[in-house]
């Protein structure tokens, strides 16, 4: 994907591992991690930008081995990178329990130095049945 104005992003797919069906309706909670454990200082929104979609959760229904997606977008570090994230932790809507994806060695999320407002949200998508539907119209 191309990005706009120096845009980060990232898409995400969540297929259901299990034996039976499930449901997943909402936003899911996202931080990042730097390679000490520390979470980069980044504020998550739920409220669409140019590559992530503004349209309201819609109930995504998840038979054995289906795949739903998700889309985390951040601002570029113009001024440079403060830290980056060596891994994301995602929980899932509803859900406690956080699946985590190594980024190590990625670059491609991190905390920006110094006062860069743009760099410093988190723009994340509500879980969606496709990739496509996770991106701005």
């Amino acid at each position: 994907m191309s990005e706009p104005t120096e845009q980060l992003s990232l898409q995400l797919d969540l297929s259901n591992i299990g034996h039976a069906p499930c449901s997943l309706w909402g936003y899911p909670g996202i931080s990042l991690v730097d390679a000490a454990g520390r979470l980069l200082p980044l504020v998550s929104a739920w409220r669409g930008d140019l590559v992530v979609t503004a349209s309201p959760p819609v109930p995504v229904d998840l038979a054995p081995g289906a795949t739903a997606d998700v889309m985390v977008n951040k601002g570029a570090c113009e001024l440079g990178d403060a830290d980056v994230a060596a891994s994301l932790r995602l929980i899932p809507p509803d859900d406690t329990g956080a699946l985590v994806l190594d980024l190590a060695g990625l670059r491609v999320l991190d905390a920006c130095t110094g006062d860069q407002p743009w760099g410093a949200t988190l723009d994340v998508s509500p879980v969606e049945p496709t990739a496509a539907a996770t991106r701005s119209r």
